[in-house]
């Protein structure tokens, strides 16, 4: 995880701001670094901020090339490269793929110049893994920018009215009212030659290759289905390549605990937690990160000066559901609180040294988990259950990846969705709804216990997911309901009155 910044100025370099450059540098402790160069009378300003998580030795960025003189800005986690593991530093690996893409002479006719173009959408499209980048081609004189296909990295960008662009994980101070989220539908890219008089730099979209939609089928689901089993085989995989091997913080020989859990007590949380026990060395802790929050009476104070930090880190989201979300978040991935024994009630204070945190996200979205999944079903069936989810899953990125992103980052720690992990899409988005909830199956939506081990009635939201944890043994688990971040955490609840969600912030 990094913090990236990019500007372009006609007429002079736009420095990374001060407020700027300090949440920037909380996202990536361990190296600052910046380059500008000028490239057709625009001067193109470069700042990386570095969390070291890959590779046996830190990397520094942005990484620039020797020969050509070509910058990447790398947020991100490239596990795989089609089905190929990456080993070592994955920025260095993404940088080195992109220096050998598309053609090398510099005076490339037009025709080239879009066959490049395409070659870097489609190689980020065969890269697995959460990332935000920014790339300058030097020898096309062109700068490519996005976010993986789900949003999973914050990635903002803003024009100024004389067409200077400027990029970045977070924005931060007074003008921050143009600022929108990249969108997740594609590679950006600005050709910093092509220059409009009215507008300035003119930027174009490529878009991600084609991919197959949800389908549907008739309902069936049990203990014996073979999804429950593959279930368990994809996301053991998944949470491989995020929890396990996790290098310590440089200059540290060793760290007692290297992931912790943003851990509600639900469903999706607990099964992480299950198989990732299964796969950790028993002498490897886990911490478990838990928040709520008392009446607000009592810390009104605290938690206003705290929503202050945390609207400036969720902008340009701006309502009051954000913000009860983000709450929950941002206290959780500060990982200080209070540990209690197992074999007694005294408590002590902890800071958790976990620079790596797990999250559930993206398990409602596949499976079916929220109530107006039900409600789509009970409405418009199967076909309005497919619609419901596939507007879910694509918002992901514009409506929460982000927002999360920039609030968990500024601790200094990385988040990582084994629910949202390309192979695990795939495989997912390829089974039939009937094989991932329950809806149509059972009469009512309350679990019942059954006499027949192989088919329990488990309520219908996520009822593969349910199955796996009773198979597991964790029935409680199985039979738990949904319940939002912020009502769990009590955030929502922090304002005094009744606001509705959609309300926008003062």
């Amino acid at each position: 995880m990094c913090g990236i910044f990019f500007s372009s100025g006609r007429e002079s370099d736009h420095p990374v701001s001060d407020n700027t450059l300090e949440y920037l540098c909380r996202r990536g402790p361990d190296r600052i670094d910046r380059v500008v160069v000028n490239d057709q009378n625009v001067c193109c300003s470069f700042f990386s901020s570095v969390l070291a998580l890959r590779g046996d030795s830190l990397v520094a960025q942005p990484l620039q090339d020797p020969q050509t003189d070509s910058i990447l800005c790398w947020n991100g986690e490239a596990w795989k490269i089609d089905d190929t593991l990456i080993a070592g530093n994955d920025a260095q690996t993404i940088f080195d793929n992109l220096l050998r893409a598309g053609p090398k002479n510099p005076y490339q006719a037009l025709n080239e110049r879009e066959r490049l173009d395409d070659a870097i959408v489609r190689f980020f499209s065969r890269v697995s893994g959460p990332f935000a980048f920014i790339f300058y081609n030097a020898r096309q004189g062109s700068v490519y920018y996005g976010r993986d296909r789900l949003g999973r990295r914050s990635l903002l960008r803003t024009k100024a009215h004389n067409g200077d662009i400027v990029i970045s994980s977070v924005c931060i101070g007074p003008s921050t009212k143009n600022w929108a989220e990249v969108e997740a539908d594609g590679v950006y890219v600005i050709h910093l030659a092509n220059i409009s008089e009215n507008t300035g730099l003119v930027e174009k979209r490529i878009a991600w290759p084609e991919t197959k939609d949800l389908h549907q089928s008739i309902p069936r689901l049990s203990l014996a289905t073979p999804a429950v089993d593959e279930l368990l085989m994809n996301l053991r995989r998944a949470l491989a390549i995020r929890a396990v091997g996790i290098p310590g913080p440089p200059a540290q020989t060793s760290t007692p605990t290297k992931v912790a859990i943003l851990f509600s007590g639900g469903l999706d949380c607990t099964l992480l937690t299950r198989i990732i026990h299964d796969l950790l060395p028993q002498d490897q802790d886990i911490d478990l990160l838990n928040v709520a929050f008392e009446n607000p009476r009592v810390l009104k104070a605290t938690a206003a000066r705290n929503s202050a930090r945390v609207t400036t880190l969720i902008h340009p989201h701006n309502t009051e559901m954000d913000l009860s979300i983000a709450r929950a978040l941002y206290f959780a991935a500060r990982g200080v609180g209070t540990i209690r024994s197992e074999s007694s009630d005294d408590s002590r204070l902890y800071s958790s040294p976990a620079r790596v945190l797990i999250s559930g996200l993206g398990a409602d979205e596949l499976f079916g988990g929220y109530t107006r999944h039900a409600t789509a079903f009970s409405r418009m069936g199967f076909q309005g259950l497919s619609d419901e989810l596939e507007l879910d899953y694509g918002r992901l990125g514009k409506r929460n990846l982000g927002r999360d992103d920039r609030v968990i980052s500024h601790w200094g720690r990385e988040v990582r969705y084994p629910y949202l992990d390309e192979d695990f899409l795939r495989w997912a988005l390829r089974l039939p709804l009937w094989e991932k909830c329950g809806f149509g199956q059972c009469p009512g939506s309350m679990p019942v216990p059954s006499k027949n081990t192989d088919d329990p009635l488990l309520e219908p939201s996520k009822k593969l997911l349910r199955l796996l944890s009773w198979k597991l043994g964790m029935k409680s688990a199985a039979t738990e309901k949904k319940r939002a971040i912020q009502f769990g955490a009590r955030s929502a609840k922090l304002e005094v009155g009744r606001t509705k969600g959609t309300q926008v912030l003062p």
